[in-house]
């Protein structure tokens, strides 16, 4: 599902709060549905 007119993210996971997940991409704060993830490649940074 396409959310604010994009389909792929590239960002960094800041919090998950029930079923809404917030990443910031780009510089931007944004929140999206965990219902609407359907795939997510994960790169842990140690």
């Amino acid at each position: 599902m396409a959310i604010g007119n994009r389909r792929k993210w590239k960002g960094v996971i800041q919090s998950i709060e029930g079923e809404t997940v917030t990443i910031l991409a780009d510089g931007n704060e944004e929140e999206m549905a965990l219902s609407n993830i359907s795939k997510a490649n994960l790169i842990p940074k140690f």
